[in-house]
């Protein structure tokens, strides 16, 4: 495939061998400029790399950054999605084109790509939509209870908003829509504590 250096896939690698199989070997995704940002001495949380990365950026190349765990896989070509998009909009789970730049390095692994997104909306006017593509996250994995340390941050970081996250209910708002959040997350605890 043609390379087309519009579209940068920057990536958190741990392991290699998983980034080369989703993102490295892949032809909708080799056909890009990809940048495996590497994690394997210092371990770094994710926030932190990605903010290592925009501050190298020179962004005077506009570009689309899809930043994308090492288990992403696109299973589409994205050139004909990203044409006719708004550059002035975040895009999930491809990217964006726009002065909102740093990720939140108070959140090591969870919901920092919520956070950026309500930031890019509450600091700077910027909306985020949802983009139809063909792919596949391949981690597993279970709600750990950092998860919900790094929830209760952003509520207390965005009080008077309510969003949901691509992992959460409802973030911010401190009114009815918290307290059935809590509720609806007590539940679910009882559920698989039971079941697990």
């Amino acid at each position: 495939m043609l390379m087309h250096s519009n579209v940068i896939i920057i990536s958190v690698v741990r392991d290699y061998q998983m980034y080369d199989t989703c993102v490295r070997s892949n032809p909708f995704a080799n056909c890009y400029t990809v940048c495996p940002l590497d994690n394997t001495r210092e371990n770094k949380t994710v926030p932190v790399r990605y903010n290592e990365f925009l501050n190298s950026y020179d962004f005077s190349n506009p570009a689309w950054l899809v930043f994308c765990h090492e288990d992403f896989e696109l299973k589409q070509a994205v050139d004909p999605l990203l044409e006719p998009l708004d550059t002035n909009v975040l895009y999930g789970p491809i990217g964006a084109r726009t002065d909102v730049r740093w990720f939140d390095e108070n959140l090591s692994f969870d919901l920092y790509i919520e956070d950026f997104c309500i930031s890019a909306k509450e600091n700077h006017g910027v909306p985020s939509q949802v983009l139809a593509v063909e792919c596949q996250h391949w981690s597993g994995g279970a709600v750990r209870e950092r998860y919900y340390h790094q929830e209760a941050y952003l509520n207390k970081k965005y009080p008077h908003c309510c969003y949901t996250g691509t992992s959460s209910y409802s973030i911010g708002e401190p009114g009815f829509a918290r307290k059935l959040n809590e509720a609806m997350k007590r539940s679910i605890r009882r559920f698989l504590s039971a079941h697990g």
